[in-house]
């Protein structure tokens, strides 16, 4: 079940991008996006948001993410490389990073990409389950997987307070945390580089294995 949810998530992030009603100009700044986000908070929901690990993410943590060139919000090109939009789902996972760039089958938009990125100051972030808060959702079963990273910064506002971005942490498996939402992105992420991967998905992994850590 736990494995079919992350395939909703990975559907549902390139759904819920697509979504948001923004003209995407080339440029080599990123446009603010404002996701549409719910009027006002579930106590229900807030109340379990209470019981999640409060972790501090350090300055200079290495994190990644999977497009394609032609996704939603991403630009790369010749003039530009950018991850615009409201949110980013990122991962500390260069393979986990690899099967979210191949999960959107729609070919024509590209070539696959692996980012590389580093956090540019401390969060304070909320480590917890999403798959845990959907019984106590104001939202549909399948309506889940865009609503929550649509709202996530206000709920995490209420808890830690403001701060220059807001960060979900789940899955952390082998001392890494394999699903990190970033609201507000732009605000402290630093793009190191951009790898195109091989068409094959096999091949992309094995690129990714193949890389010195932290690289």
């Amino acid at each position: 079940m736990l494995k079919f949810f992350k395939k909703m998530l990975f559907r549902n992030d390139y759904a819920s991008e697509a979504a948001q009603s923004v003209e995407i100009t080339a440029t080599k700044i990123p446009p603010i996006v404002l996701p549409v986000q719910d009027e006002f908070l579930s106590p229900t929901l807030l109340n379990q948001f209470k019981q999640f690990e409060v972790v501090t993410l350090k300055k200079g943590t290495i994190l990644y993410h999977g497009s394609r060139e032609k996704s939603i919000f991403t630009e790369f090109n010749v003039n530009s490389r950018s991850l615009n939009g409201s949110r980013k789902w990122t991962t500390e996972d260069k393979i986990y990073a690899i099967n979210y760039a191949f999960c959107d089958r729609h070919t024509n938009l590209g070539k696959p990409l692996l980012w590389k990125l580093k956090l540019t100051e401390d969060i304070k972030c909320l480590h917890g389950s999403q798959f845990k808060l959907i019984p106590f959702s104001p939202w549909s079963e399948d309506a889940f997987p865009s609503k929550l990273p649509d709202n996530y910064s206000k709920y995490a506002e209420e808890l830690l307070g403001e701060q220059k971005s807001q960060i979900l942490l789940d899955h952390f498996e082998e001392n890494m945390y394999t699903e990190i939402l970033i609201a507000n992105h732009t605000n402290v992420i630093e793009i190191i580089d951009v790898f195109e991967l091989p068409d094959n998905k096999d091949k992309a992994i094995n690129f990714a294995k193949n890389m010195k850590k932290n690289s």
